[in-house]
This record gives structure tokens, sequence and C-alpha cells, in this order.
């Protein structure tokens, strides 16, 4: 079984009757100072990368996101009281979610139980359900693979750094196939044992302990931590791809990442701050999912990503020349990407930059101390996101202890080792090519 998070053993309240069934985990529980609300995961260690062959009879690429979506819809009919809920995918893990008014352990505990009921009947979910639910995972994926340039990108970088191994996937699964999920098959899914891990933070008494401590099922022993992706060869350059959703060229070099660390997590927190000062933010990024740098410790993303779209066309007056096509505007995007690399390979953090990469990721990861007063405990909306960091920690032992004690030269090295050039991948996306815009020469 993976390591619990040995360094939150001082943080958070873990209570457990005594005697516990086989199997059974202690509840993480996380009484937090100010707080106006109860929220509650449940985790199921089995994700997208699990979907791809080798996995559960019948499983389809992306059919996580239909179990989660599934449990959910259970849930929010059994407990509607919430106030708040949703899931999140990754490749090893599915996480639910929900919000409840303070002080209220039937809530929690009836949107809990109808989680973990993946025996239910059909009255608990019809059959016309499960198709909305299939259809709308195979329209989510299906965004994810050819709509949303970020993602499209994403998806070749996967396929070419990849190639047969589960991680050579669209983001989200294989729209296609997800689409053919019959009611039936879904139900067999669902009756699939996995890991399970619960967790609560927010307003919580001895009530809400002893509920969700009752509700923890035995669970099948956790997997053994996946192996990092293995890159058989040096993917290069893609051929450019033309996007008919695009106006602007966009570029993006991938990384796959080994065996992930606290000094690669600082080092990603130093791209991204470096990558905000040196680089103008031309708006179109985010509602492309394409962030200029992206990498998740506590998601164990397979890949660094680094993005850059291009600038915006000019509109030409009849009879003007364009001083460079969209070939030209791609490459002095890549030309941006390849000069922000190398600063990252050749110039170690700075004091001041190591420091902010530090504070960034207490922001992202850190848990307040008993007692401790936080800006964002009394607001229900903002419990959701220290709750998944609570599960993932969980889920991938994170100590940030080590955040705290890496040197620039640690940082550095780590950083360095990640931008190996023989495990990286740029491809393009470009716009279709018209008369009446062009860019200017740069």
């Amino acid at each position: 079984m993976r390591t619990g998070v040995r360094a939150l053993a001082t943080t958070w309240a873990i209570w457990a009757s005594a005697g516990g069934a086989a199997g059974q985990r202690v509840v993480p529980v996380l009484a937090v100072e100010g707080a106006t609300a109860t929220a509650v995961g449940v985790l199921w260690e089995h994700g997208f990368d699990d979907d791809e062959g080798g996995g559960d009879a019948g499983c389809v690429s992306g059919a996580s996101r239909v179990l989660a979506e599934c449990r959910l819809l259970r849930a929010r009919a059994a407990a509607p009281r919430v106030t708040r809920s949703g899931c999140a995918v990754g490749g090893d893990y599915t996480l639910v979610f929900g919000v409840a008014p303070a002080g209220d352990a039937a809530t929690v505990r009836d949107f809990v139980a109808a989680l973990l009921d993946d025996r239910a009947g059909r009255a608990a979910i019809t059959d016309d359900e499960l198709r909305l639910v299939v259809a709308r995972a195979a329209l989510a994926a299906d965004d994810d693979e050819f709509h949303y340039p970020g993602a499209v990108l994403e998806t070749i970088a996967r396929r070419r750094l990849f190639a047969g191994a589960a991680a050579a996937r669209a983001p989200s699964g294989d729209a296609a196939a997800l689409a053919q999920l019959a009611p039936d098959d879904v139900r067999q899914l669902l009756r699939q044992p996995h890991a399970v891990r619960l967790c609560a933070l927010g307003v919580v008494d001895d009530a809400l302990r002893r509920e969700l401590q009752a509700l923890q099922p035995p669970s099948p022993p956790s997997p053994p931590p996946r192996a990092p992706s293995v890159v058989a060869a040096p993917a290069g350059d893609a051929p450019p791809l033309v996007h008919t959703r695009v106006d602007a060229p966009f570029v993006m070099v991938a990384f796959a990442v080994g065996a992930p660390s606290p000094q690669l997590a600082l080092g990603v927190e130093v791209a991204k701050e470096r990558a905000r000062r040196r680089w103008k933010v031309r708006g179109s990024e985010l509602l492309a999912r394409a962030p200029l740098v992206r990498w998740s410790w506590a998601e164990g993303d397979p890949l660094l990503q680094f993005c850059r779209r291009g600038e915006d066309p000019e509109q030409l007056l009849p009879g003007q020349v364009p001083e460079a096509d969209c070939a030209a505007e791609a490459a002095a995007a890549a030309r941006e990407l390849e000069l922000l690399l190398a600063d990252l390979r050749d110039n170690p953090p700075r004091a001041a930059e190591l420091a902010a990469a530090r504070a960034s990721l207490q922001v992202a990861l850190g848990l307040p101390a008993p007692g401790e007063a936080t800006t964002w405990a009394s607001q229900p909306a903002l419990l959701p996101g220290r709750l998944q960091a609570l599960l993932l920690r969980d889920l991938r032992g994170i100590d940030l202890s080590a955040v705290a004690t890496a040197t620039p030269t640690d940082v550095h090295e780590a950083l360095r080792a990640a931008l190996d050039p023989s495990r990286r991948s740029r491809q393009t996306l470009l716009p279709q090519a018209r008369e009446d815009y062009g860019f200017r020469r740069r």
C-alpha cells in the first residue's frame, strides 16, 4: 500500500475505531479554524491510464469519467442539502467531492454512502440517465482531442512520446469508444473493486468522524506506484497541423517527466514565474486550455508542457502584402519557447525566485496547522480545492518539508534533467491561411 502523508500526522486529526476491519484505512479529517461548512471527498485509485488496455474487463479509454459522473449523480440525489459538488479524474485517480452545511453529519453520511454504493440497482440511476452521462463524457473527450488547442497539442505529444504505453492517449479518453458504452456496461464497470480513500475538512466533530469511519469500507490494497512512462526514442518536431478553430499559431514543447520530486516541483514554479515575466499573455491561452507552463506534482502529470501562442493576425487593406505568414509567426513563437528553455537550463534559480516558488507550492498544497487562521476557511466555495490537495497529498505521499530545504543547485539540476532533449516533442497548430489577414515580421 502506498505510504500516507507522514508530514501531516501532526496537522490533521486521524481517528479510527479500535479493531477496524482488515484492509480498512483510517480516515484523515482536518478541522479548519473559522470554517463555516464541511467538505468531504472520496478518491478511487483508478483513473484514465487504468482504462487503457489490460485494465478492467470491458473498460474503454475515458470510462473513469463516466464512473465519476455516475457516482456524483447518485450522491446528489441522496443528499440534496449538499451545496457544492464535483469530480476530477487523473491518470491514476478518480475523485468526487461535496460541501455540506456545518454540523450536518447526516448529509455527509448520505452523500458518501451513495458514492460508495456501486452495486445500487437501476432505481439509483436509470438507463436514460446513464446514456446521458456517457454522451457528456464522450463530448468532453472529443473536445480535448480535437477542439481545445492546448489539449490537441497535448494529445499529439502523448502519442509521440509514449507510443504503446497507457499514457499515449487523448487527455480525456477515446470519444468514439465511450459513445459505444451501454448502460449495463457502465454498471459492470462500477462493480469492479478499487482501493478507496475518504477525507473531510472544515467543520468536523466526533459525530462526523464516527460516520466517516463507519462508512470506510474494507478496501483492496493500493496498486504499486506506477513507473514513469518510458520514451523509446526522441520524438523531435511533429509536422505542423492546420486547426480550423485558431486564428494564430500555437506551439508546444513537451517533455516526458521521469520520477517527480519536490525539487522539480520548485523548478516548475520558477519556470512559470520566468514565463510570466518574459511573455505577454495574449488572452486566448486560458480559453484554449494552453497555459504557458503546465505540470502538477499532486496530479502526477507525465508531461511538462511549455506553450506559446503567436501574435494576433492583422487585417490587410486591399492590395496590402503581409509582412509574414502563419508559418513565420509559428517560427517566432517557437524561438520564444527555445529562449525560455535555454534560460532555464543555463541559469539556476535566484534566491527571490526560489522563495516565491516555495510560497506558491505552500499555497497550492499547504494545509493549516490546528488552530491556524486562514483566509479561505470561511468561504465554502474554496473548500473543495483544499480537499483535493489533502487527498492528492495523501495519495502521492507528498512531504512539503523537502521543499523548505531544497537548494538552488538541487532545483536547477532537477529542472535540467526534466528538460532533457531526448525526452521532448515539439508540436505546432497553424490557422488556416487567409488572404485578408497576415502577421508582422519579427
